[in-house]
């Protein structure tokens, strides 16, 4: 078994809070990140599968970029998250929920089985790892 990882970045906005919750309570919660903020993120998907005896590779990485691309980066490059993403509407954009909503994305994106990990890094010390449901 082999693991492919594509790292890209990008940068997005977004406010913290639970639409349930009181003003006060949700500063209480979030603090300072119930206003507007962005952030520059490092997302790593990784996937795996045996390469194949013909080409020598489990997953073209240009094809492994571009599928990034199109389904997570255009989505929330540059975006407010909960106001311009449509991958985040309705959701509270923590770093979790970030993880769950690309692994969702994703896992239809590849061969069925093959996606094994998200990492997504939203400051130098702080990343929240997602290897789905199993």
């Amino acid at each position: 078994m082999v693991y492919l990882t594509k790292k890209v970045h990008f940068s997005a906005s977004h406010v913290l809070k639970n639409p349930e919750l009181s003003t006060q309570e949700n500063e209480r919660i979030f603090g300072k990140k119930t206003s507007p903020h962005g952030h520059n993120y490092t997302l790593e998907v990784t996937i795996c599968g045996e390469p194949s005896r013909e080409t020598g590779f489990f997953l073209n990485f240009d094809r492994f970029a571009e599928t990034i691309e199109e389904k997570i980066l255009k989505q929330v490059n540059y975006k407010h998250l909960e106001a311009g993403s449509s991958l985040m509407k309705g959701m509270n954009p923590t770093a979790e929920n970030l993880v769950k909503v690309f692994w969702k994305t994703l896992e239809t994106a590849f061969p069925k089985g093959t996606l094994y990990e998200i990492k997504l890094q939203q400051m130098e010390s702080e990343t929240v790892t997602y290897r789905g449901e199993a």
